[in-house]
């Protein structure tokens, strides 16, 4: 020793705190028109609503175009106001089906993209029809022949990114816009029969937006709820981790927004109202692995059910959290 007194070492990591990720970078790929700002088929980084706006994705562009893309980016951002959103048009009216096609399909595009720099974690797919016909299968099971084409390309393009690219996708959500008002709750396709881990149906809508398209179904919001939470929370839980600074005093984390109508009454994409739905339906649709919005009784708002992916309920990957967990 050589008397130069006390060494002090500065510590580091030990406040456990992580670096930046990607966790809430998502994908939308919507049906819709061009804008003088934004062609079909190209991509629009956007970290805040009025990004879509100044692209010319507005209220109006809405209404004008017959089409729900504004809704979706102001659905996102009001419940993940620190996400980032990487969209791409396609035209209006475009099948599901044929937006998440393997190889040279738009998801590939959208991700190999030099705005999305191969971040997106998750994501969505809106069709936006002009004039449209649901086509129900011969069985008429309650669900398109589009949305069930859809599931079966969307986890094939999954397994191809990962195959060929990789690149590890943690999932991607259909729009169940074609839920058959004629059928009953019992009688409906049953997702947990397919074999698709990464893929997800929202059948939720806000009861307020059905008057203005009929038959869509609340993919901005679910995105949103998803990417505000920490990858291991449920799209259904009544709270998150980590809240925006909008939101910090409150006790839950809902989809409503009393102040500005938002989502105050839950339906099903068909129209039916969730608040007429029975226990026992309720109860058939999580067991289908239909994610729907509704009430929980005793907690204020109005909230998702649960984030089931469609593939059997005793399997590893039956829930969104789990593909989110284990690809992190």
């Amino acid at each position: 020793m050589s008397f130069k007194g006390i060494q002090i070492t500065k510590a580091q990591g030990g406040l456990g705190r992580r670096t930046a990720n990607n966790d809430a970078h998502f994908g939308l790929v919507a049906g819709g028109v061009a804008t003088a700002k934004l062609a079909l088929g190209t991509v629009a980084k956007l970290i805040q609503l009025t990004d879509a706006e100044d692209l010319g994705i507005t209220e109006s562009y809405d209404t004008a175009n017959g089409v729900l893309l504004h809704y979706h980016i102001r659905e996102f951002f009001r419940l993940c106001p620190g996400g980032t959103l990487y969209i791409m048009l396609v035209t209006k009216g475009t099948a599901q089906s044929d937006m998440v096609e393997t190889a040279d399909g738009y998801i590939n595009k959208l991700i190999s993209s030099d705005e999305a720099e191969g971040k997106i974690k998750y994501i969505g797919i809106v069709m936006n029809p002009g004039v449209y016909t649901p086509v129900y299968p011969a069985t008429n099971k309650g669900v398109s022949a589009d949305i069930l084409s859809a599931i079966a390309k969307a986890q094939a393009t999954v397994e191809w990114l990962k195959s060929e690219r990789n690149y590890y996708l943690d999932g991607i959500m259909v729009e169940g816009r074609d839920l058959d008002p004629d059928n009953t709750i019992g009688s409906l396709e049953d997702l947990r029969t397919l074999n698709a881990p990464n893929v997800s149906v929202v059948f939720g809508a806000d009861a307020a937006v059905l008057a203005i398209q009929a038959n869509t179904a609340a993919v901005g919001a679910a995105m949103g709820m998803l990417a505000q939470r920490k990858v291991s929370e449920c799209l259904g839980s009544v709270d998150v981790a980590n809240k925006s600074e909008a939101q910090k005093g409150q006790e839950y984390y809902s989809l409503s927004d009393t102040a500005n109508g938002y989502f105050l009454k839950a339906s099903l994409s068909s129209g039916k109202s969730v608040a007429e739905l029975t226990k026992t339906e309720k109860a058939a649709l999580t067991d289908k692995g239909y994610i729907y919005a509704g009430y929980y009784e005793g907690y204020p708002g109005i909230y998702f059910s649960d984030s089931p992916t469609c593939v059997a309920a005793d399997n590893d990957y039956a829930y969104i959290e789990n593909n989110r967990v284990w690809n992190k």
